[in-house]
């Protein structure tokens, strides 16, 4: 609702200008009402009404002067003027102060009404613009403190715009920081969300981050994803004490879940001296937030929580006993393999990127093991949870190891099957192929339903039975027809789609091919 200040030296028109605005019903509020322009001053420092209706001719101060005054406190405060003479010359004056219109007395409603609709609309567009303006000013703000953070290139032109981000403002701290809160923390959460959704958690999140940064008073908050947002934090001080970083961060969290139900942890990075040293900071706040994979409560982690010097070839585990448990189909071996690499993962704090090219290793030698029995591990997975990308893209460690477990004994289950078939695995792809050959069978759907890698089983079927696999379901099907052409009673059409074949030109070739003669002369 707009505020109004009505600005006249005579009861009755101010009385009647308020009943006029009531009226009019268009969300305006009479927040003061004058009888002189000194008055008008004081009562428009209290009340800072949007538009203010006055008029002219005025005992003390008049209301041109009232308007210069006004307009030097608030350049934005909208001005009508009311005058009972029709004179130019007051006109022309009045738009040196940016009046808005001027009005002859007596006033008429209509007209009134009419301006400070006009008005109305005038500020509106102003308010939608000023926001329109921060909001671009906010954005490339955290644009050049997350380019800063990551150590990229900014220019010196960005860097020196007015209410962005100066060199100077950075240069004047003595210690820098940055606190990452990450709501992402269960790595999924976000993909089973609309997007809807997930701009309502973003909303409320920053909402909650920035109210908590306004309490504190410092600190510059910008988005870095949909899951992840940043806090540069500077100090005049050489340094921040560590108690209370982590009862901010930790406020943020237990707000984040209070309030919005977001599970987030907090990482907390190094405390570097000088402004070419943040992506430093930056990138040990985002290792810290590595320290929630030890954990399934959400909390605040400190870049010193994990040992970044520990890379896959000094963590000290080795997988042959994992890929040696599941060669002998032995899961409670398996078991006790994975428990053991996890707790070393716990053990040596170690970062997410040393526990993934760990992951990586396993993955490698356990598809090794389905492909030295010449099946194909792409086939073994399709569809099924627990496939070593989904592995890969987890964050939590009893997760890991859930499914970790899931693909050992889906390995463990293909060698059980494939020992079993080892003696004559041909006799019963061909039992197959021979209840089937009418439906639109192929070496890929072979491949899937026995685990054999395509190729490999298209080598086996020519070297078991002489012929090519297409050769093999041709001959079937023929044979077939051959035996249904002598008993009547069935066209060729009808003939062609029972023993699989949809279009009857390719029947026509094949039989022929076979047979030597047509169909139709076939008896």
């Amino acid at each position: 609702m707009l505020k109004v200040m009505i600005v006249d030296d005579e009861y009755d028109i101010r009385q009647g200008l308020k009943i006029i605005i009531d009226r009019g019903d268009q969300g305006f509020r009479i927040v003061a009402e004058a009888r002189d322009g000194t008055e008008a001053v004081e009562l428009f420092e209290r009340t800072r009404p949007d538009i203010v209706i006055t008029d002219i001719r005025m005992p003390e101060t008049d209301g041109l002067r009232l308007c210069e005054r006004i307009r030097a406190i608030s350049p934005e405060t909208k001005l009508v003027i009311l005058s009972g003479y029709n004179d130019f010359s007051y006109a022309q004056e009045a738009m040196k102060f940016g009046v808005a219109c001027f009005l002859l007395k007596p006033v008429d409603p209509g007209e009134l009404n009419r301006e400070l609709a006009s008005i109305k609309e005038q500020l509106a567009a102003e308010l939608t613009e000023k926001l329109a303006e921060r909001h671009r000013a906010e954005a490339l703000r955290e644009y050049l403190i997350l380019k800063l953070a990551k150590g990229e290139q900014v220019s010196d032109e960005l860097l020196l715009r007015d209410g962005v981000l100066s060199l100077g403002e950075i240069r004047q701290a003595r210690s820098y920081g940055f606190l990452i809160v990450d709501i992402d923390r269960c790595g999924d959460m976000l993909l089973q969300r609309s997007g809807s959704d997930i701009r309502l958690l973003k909303f409320a999140a920053r909402n909650i981050v920035e109210e908590l940064l306004q309490e504190e008073g410092r600190g510059d908050l910008f988005e870095i994803s949909d899951a992840r947002i940043g806090i540069l934090l500077k100090s005049a001080q050489s340094g921040f004490e560590r108690q209370r970083l982590a009862g901010m961060a930790d406020r943020m969290v237990e707000c984040l879940l209070s309030y919005a139900r977001i599970q987030a942890v907090a990482g907390v990075g190094k405390t570097v001296h000088s402004w070419t040293e943040l992506p430093e900071s930056y990138r040990s706040a985002e290792n810290a937030l590595h320290g929630s994979f030890f954990s399934s409560e959400h909390g605040v982690y400190f870049h010193d929580d994990i040992n970044m010097s520990v890379d896959v070839w000094s963590f000290g585990w080795h997988d042959q006993d994992l890929l040696r448990a599941v060669k002998n189909k032995d899961m409670d071996a398996a078991r006790r393999e994975i428990a053991e690499l996890l707790a070393r993962f716990s053990r040596q704090a170690v970062p997410y990127s040393t526990i993934a090219d760990v992951l990586k290793l396993v993955i490698v030698g356990i598809s090794r093991l389905v492909l030295e029995e010449n099946g194909d591990w792409e086939q073994l997975f399709a569809g099924k949870r627990g496939y070593a990308e989904d592995l890969l893209r987890l964050r939590d460690q009893a997760e890991i190891g859930r499914m970790l477990t899931e693909i050992c004994e889906a390995v463990c289950s293909y060698l059980r099957q494939s020992e079993d078939r080892r003696g004559d695995p041909i006799d019963e792809i061909l039992s197959y192929v021979r209840g089937h050959y009418t439906e639109a069978i192929n070496l890929k759907q072979l491949s899937n339903l026995f685990y054999f890698n395509a190729s490999y089983l298209g080598q086996l079927f020519k070297k078991e039975t002489g012929e090519y696999f297409n050769d093999y379901v041709h001959a079937l099907r023929i044979e077939q027809a051959k035996r249904m052409l002598k008993e009547n009673g069935r066209s060729i059409q009808q003939i062609s789609e029972r023993v699989g074949y949809k279009n009857i030109n390719h029947f026509y070739i094949q039989f022929k091919k076979h047979v030597g003669v047509n169909p139709g002369d076939y008896d």
